[in-house]
């Protein structure tokens, strides 16, 4: 069985993020918030039965056999204000929307909810909106008619259309992604589709509807497989208060289910501690959170993926981002106290637990020495509010996810909580072993961490051109090149004479494709969108430097300075002369 993906639906401010769900739900949301700026984070259950009903014949057009219960959508704030707003609604989502304006293209708010999207690794859709803005529009064509006009070309809608659409696809091809207009997508896992819409006469929002749920179920199956009987385990949008109810907590249910008087443990950035579910409010179907009241229902039981209110004990003391996990009446007793927060943090380290005072004395000289940072230290066994520490540790750097336990059994229980707490337990009678454990497991957990951060980054690289191997000038030029410093590879943007200018697509040795060239390899190397005649002058440069994004330059200066010093200097230097 598989649950309702979670929609995130984000853009810039005004682009018609809300008034599109308002078409959805025929409602009128974007009309009462303040100013007509979503102020808050939304969401709304689409049922199925609607997006069958949208997407009629379409669903057998495009090869869809629609599994999904129906799509549960998080509406964001598009105001620069609301950045943390935008952050969490990403975090939580499966797929998105990248709402686009296509009168005004893409804008400050747009770039950073498509970095939330990367950092978050969420894929997404692009709705080109409003659509109906533009002077010619037809409404009585369907979107099919509409874009064969548009291709023909010769109205003066189809021109401005097409204008400032492409505008758009030129933009995201700037940032990284390929994308194209659905009905001209082959495959689907290679470009970024864009959906010409608009939320005013519906035109495109079948075709949202039915790509959104299609490629859920098709290519994340495995993240939507749900347990129906497992714990129950979301998220928290928002506090507010709730006329009627008081104070409640807007929630995301992603997995698991939740019951009126279910326990729950609820982990935030510096505590963690249980408290209990007084009541479950859930809106109506196509109703938003941010509904009135009397479109609240009072219900006994909820199931992943919902959106919901909840009323619990204590709600002064959960955040916006908290984690909330179902827990037995055992694991709530074992956190002591259900009212307040356990533990809260002063320093930041590892936990050590010993059999005796002198042994905790030996192991902080040790940890002094070796440059370890302890967090906390006592003794006694290892509990499981030991592990629970060690894990809010480790939020703060994962090289404090683990135990030292010197001289100490511990007990099966606890081994297997450890274990599911992702904690590791480095357990000894020899003192120095466990530092000497701790330093292996270090070094391989930055290794990983190393290898995880660089897995998609742009290396530093010069190279220059080999003049007498100019092989093809344009589309695509391929020429030869000398590199004289760091680590070329496939799919990065170049620096010619302080301006951008082009992309290297492939590298060839002896006639061999291969994933990248390093300092002294001389090889061949094509490009799309470099032209020798009108973009190089080699009289001028023959140089080249490869293009680090802003975004990668913190990481590339922390694992790669040490290596490439001098050209990681001349680059950075070389992108704030030159602006880049």
């Amino acid at each position: 069985m598989i649950r309702a993906p979670i929609v995130v639906v984000g853009g810039h401010i005004d682009h018609g993020k809300t008034t599109l769900l308002d078409y959805l739900r025929g409602t009128a949301i974007a009309e009462r918030e303040a100013g007509r700026i979503t102020q808050h984070i939304g969401a709304t259950e689409i049922p199925l039965e609607l997006i069958r009903k949208q997407s009629g014949k379409l669903i057998e057009k495009f090869g869809f056999n629609l599994a999904i219960p129906g799509l549960l959508f998080i509406d964001t704030p598009g105001h620069e204000a609301f950045t943390t707003l935008r952050e969490r609604g990403c975090s939580i989502a499966d797929i998105g929307i990248l709402v686009v304006d296509i009168l005004q293209g893409v804008q400050p708010q747009t770039v950073e909810v498509i970095n939330h999207l990367k950092t978050n690794k969420t894929p997404f859709v692009v709705g080109v909106t409003k659509i109906d803005k533009i002077k010619g529009y037809n409404q009585n064509l369907s979107l099919t008619d509409l874009l064969k006009e548009v291709d023909e070309g010769r109205t003066l809608y189809a021109q401005e259309f097409n204008e400032k659409f492409y505008k758009i696809m030129s933009k995201l091809s700037e940032l990284g992604f390929d994308s194209e207009r659905f009905d001209n997508v082959q495959d689907f896992t290679k470009k970024l589709l864009l959906v010409p819409l608009s939320s005013k006469t519906g035109i495109g929002i079948p075709e949202l509807l039915l790509f959104l749920g299609g490629l859920s179920q098709k290519y994340l199956e495995n993240s939507l497989a749900l347990n129906v009987e497992g714990q129950g385990k979301a998220v928290v949008l928002e506090i507010n208060e709730t006329k009627g109810f008081g104070k409640t907590c807007d929630i995301i249910l992603y997995d698991g289910k939740l019951e009126k008087n279910d326990w729950i443990k609820v982990d935030s950035k510096d505590n963690f501690y249980v408290t209990r579910i007084k009541q479950l409010l859930r809106p109506k179907a196509l109703t938003d959170l941010r509904t009135v009241k009397s479109r609240l229902q009072v219900v006994d039981f909820v199931g992943a993926a919902s959106g919901l209110k909840i009323v619990c004990s204590d709600p002064e003391l959960i955040s916006p981002g908290d984690e909330l996990i179902v827990v037995t009446q055992e694991e709530a007793d074992t956190l002591v106290d259900t009212k307040k927060a356990i533990v809260t943090m002063k320093e930041k380290g590892i936990i050590v637990k010993a059999d005796t005072q002198g042994s905790l004395d030996a192991i902080s000289a040790l940890a002094k020495k070796s440059g370890v940072s302890i967090g906390k230290i006592s003794t006694g066994n290892l509990v499981k509010e030991d592990v629970l520490e060690a894990k809010l540790f480790a939020r703060e750097d994962f090289l404090y996810g683990c135990v030292f336990l010197f001289n100490q059994k511990i007990s099966p229980e606890v081994e297997q909580f450890a274990k599911q707490q992702g904690i590791v337990v480095f357990s000894s009678n020899v003192v120095y072993k466990l530092f000497d454990d701790y330093e292996k497991w270090s070094k391989d957990q930055l290794a990983r961490k190393k290898e995880e951060e660089l897995k998609n980054a742009k290396y530093p690289a010069k190279f220059e051109v080999i003049k007498d191997c100019i092989f093809r000038k344009s589309k695509p030029c391929i020429f030869g090149i000398r590199v004289l410093d760091g680590l070329l590879k496939p799919n990065t943007k170049l620096i010619y004479n302080g301006k951008q200018r082009g992309t290297i697509k492939q590298i060839q040795l002896n006639n061999k494709t291969v994933s990248q060239a390093k300092k002294g390899d001389e090889v061949a190397v094509s490009s799309e969108d470099i032209n020798f005649e009108k973009d190089i002058d080699l009289n001028v440069s023959t140089l080249f430097y490869t293009y680090i994004p802003s975004s990668q330059r913190g990481i590339i200066k922390k694992y790669l300075f040490s290596e490439y010093p001098d050209l990681i200097e001349k680059l950075f230097n070389l992108y704030d002369d030159n602006d880049l």
